[in-house]
C-alpha cells in the first residue's frame, strides 16, 4: 500500500494548450445539439499527466513547461460539466512514448511516463429564470460515449 501511496505522490498534472479545432469545436457541437439542445459550446485543454519516480524540482517544471508548451493557447472558461478522457488503463499511447524519450533526452531520467488527456467542458444555456440547465443521466452517458474512442480511451 505504501508503495502505491508513494508513486502517486510523484504525479504531476499540467494543464496544456487548447485540443479543439474550430472545425472540430462546430461538429462536436452539431452531435451534441442531437444528444441536448441546451448545450451552449464545447471546449477542449489537453491535460499532461507526468508520472515521476522522484519529486519534481523547480528546473524539472521549467523544462517541462517548454516541453509540454505547444499548439493554440487555451483561452476558453474553465466552466461547465467536465468530461477528462485518457488512453485506456494499461495502454501506452504513442504520443506518451515520444514524449517520455524526449524528456530523459533533456536529462530527466526520472520521468517514467507523461501521457496526455484532454478535459472537455461543456456549457450549457440558461433557463428563463436565470438557472443554468444540466443535462440528464441519460444525455451524460450519450456525451460520454461522444467524446471517446472505446477501443482506445
Amino acid at each position: 500500500m505504501n508503495a502505491c501511496i508513494n508513486h502517486l505522490l510523484a504525479m504531476l498534472i499540467l494543464p496544456g494548450s487548447n485540443a479543439l479545432s474550430a472545425f472540430r469545436t462546430q461538429r462536436l457541437l452539431q452531435q451534441l445539439h442531437q444528444i441536448d439542445g441546451s448545450i451552449a459550446d464545447i471546449s477542449g485543454r489537453f491535460l499532461h499527466f507526468v508520472d515521476s519516480s522522484a519529486p519534481i524540482s523547480e528546473d524539472d517544471q521549467k523544462r517541462l513547461d517548454g516541453l509540454l508548451t505547444y499548439g493554440e493557447p487555451f483561452n476558453a472558461s474553465g466552466e461547465g460539466e467536465e468530461f477528462v478522457v485518457i488512453p485506456r488503463f494499461g495502454t501506452i499511447s504513442p504520443w506518451a512514448s515520444k514524449a517520455t524519450d524526449i524528456a530523459h533526452n533533456c536529462g530527466m531520467q526520472h520521468i517514467r511516463r507523461i501521457e496526455r488527456g484532454i478535459s472537455y467542458r461543456i456549457q450549457m444555456k440558461t433557463g428563463l429564470l436565470g438557472g443554468e440547465k444540466t443535462l440528464s443521466p441519460e444525455a451524460i452517458e450519450q456525451v460520454q460515449a461522444l467524446l471517446h474512442d472505446r477501443m482506445t480511451e
